[in-house]
């Protein structure tokens, strides 16, 4: 009777673990659809107001710099794509978003190529495993302070003036969310310590910008005007 005990558990355990990898694997791919659009409505502010106002330009480079590591480590150490396909693309839209903030604040100057040119030289040396491994694991415990204060610098922008500015809601909704399930996955599929600890670090961080976000936008809302009648 006790090994048939036994043998039950261990079945139901594979049966969670199996549905468990399925939840992961549906979620995965929702997050995959929210980074294609994940910059897009900040993309669009910009654009559409013809200002920056309220972004940290700091913060997003921090960010860029930040998921360019975790991206290259990922690479790197052999992870299935479906855990951080994601990251391919916010680096690339945290790129685009950078150079639409730098031309708005007219600051795009041909003298920030060779920033450029350091930044895709050491990644792609990096992502080729070129470098020791305590290099690698140094450079991914980096990004946990990195995007904390990535994160907190915005956040600190926002609660100093009382304004969200140009900061847009739903990409900070759908970072919020893609961290989320990414904690998920990193727990059941990858089990990486390093990378628990910093996504759990950019969620708190994620969601309290949201929030602020929310707040400072509802109570600047401008009145609505009454309207006239002869």
């Amino acid at each position: 009777m006790g090994m048939e005990d036994a043998s039950y558990d261990v079945d139901n355990t594979e049966d969670v673990n199996e549905i468990l990898l399925q939840v992961c694997r549906v979620l995965s791919f929702t997050v995959i659809i929210n980074t294609l659009i994940y910059k897009l409505p900040q993309m669009v502010v910009i654009i559409r107001t013809s200002s920056s106002f309220g972004i940290s330009l700091r913060s997003v480079i921090i960010e860029w710099l930040a998921y360019t590591i975790m991206l290259t480590y990922q690479f790197a150490m052999g992870f299935p794509l479906e855990t951080y396909f994601e990251s391919n693309v916010t680096v690339f839209q945290d790129l685009i978003l950078i150079l639409l903030i730098l031309k708005n604040r007219k600051l795009i100057e041909p003298s920030i190529l060779r920033y450029y040119f350091v930044y895709f030289v050491f990644f792609i040396s990096m992502a080729m495993r070129m470098y020791p491994d305590a290099v690698m694991y140094i450079s991914i415990s980096a990004t946990t302070p990195m995007l904390c204060w990535s994160k907190l610098n915005q956040l600190l922008l926002i609660l100093k003036s009382g304004n969200a500015g140009s900061v847009s809601a739903i990409t900070w909704f759908i970072a919020a969310y893609n961290t989320a399930v990414r904690i998920l996955t990193t727990v059941v599929i990858t089990k990486d310590f390093p990378m628990f600890v910093n996504l759990v670090s950019s969620e708190v961080f994620n969601v309290a910008v949201f929030c602020s976000v929310i707040y400072y936008s509802y109570i600047n809302k401008p009145p609505p005007q009454r309207r006239r009648y002869y």
